[in-house]
């Protein structure tokens, strides 16, 4: 929780930015569909947004965050954080980067860039360095030119347990996975 005074604000997402989030998710994670409410998902912040899935209803997570912010407490999200969104300016527009956060594995389980692990190798992924495995060792959804640096995957162990995000490179006939954002990352350095 932040303890500095700023203005935050909590809103409903409104349908174009929808629109913007479940485009770069299906885009980045090569999925169908989605099933991701639009009423459950609400902005927090102020200069970058929380994307915060909330079950509640919007009137009753203002008064929290009013009574919040005048005990000194600033939450950055309300609910289950989903997405960070920052905006900035790029030329005479605005640009905006999305960052995926760790729950948002949840609504991501049906996508297809999906890397299927052992054990052994899901345990070294832990650390949060790069990884190189043998190209057999992983699914065989991976390509073998598959370096786009645009393409994100999900991270799941052979028993089901999705455990973060990750790019893929690969280079005779191996794979160097690089976590994003995974399980270790709460006990290396989460807040």
């Amino acid at each position: 929780m932040q303890t500095k005074k700023r203005k935050l604000e909590f809103n409903s997402i409104n349908t174009k930015l929808y629109n913007i989030i479940i485009a770069y998710l299906k885009k980045k994670f090569n999925c169908d569909s989605l099933d991701i409410p639009i009423e459950r998902l609400f902005a927090l912040g102020n200069g970058f947004l929380t994307v915060c899935y909330f079950s509640g209803n919007l009137e009753a997570a203002k008064i929290t965050l009013t009574g919040l912010q005048a005990q000194g407490l600033h939450p950055y999200c309300l609910g289950v954080p989903l997405l960070i969104i920052k905006y900035t300016k790029h030329k005479n527009s605005k640009k905006i980067k999305i960052k995926p956060l760790f729950n948002l594995i949840n609504f991501l389980k049906n996508c297809k860039n999906k890397i299927i692990l052992n054990e052994r190798i899901v345990q070294k992924l832990s650390y949060g360095k790069p990884i190189d495995v043998d190209l057999h060792e992983i699914n065989p959804y991976i390509g073998e030119h598959e370096n786009n640096k645009s393409k994100l995957y999900v991270i799941e162990t052979d028993t089901g347990i999705t455990i973060g995000f990750s790019r893929i490179f690969v280079y005779k006939n191996k794979a160097r996975i690089v976590p994003l954002l995974d399980i270790g990352w709460y006990l290396r350095e989460g807040k």
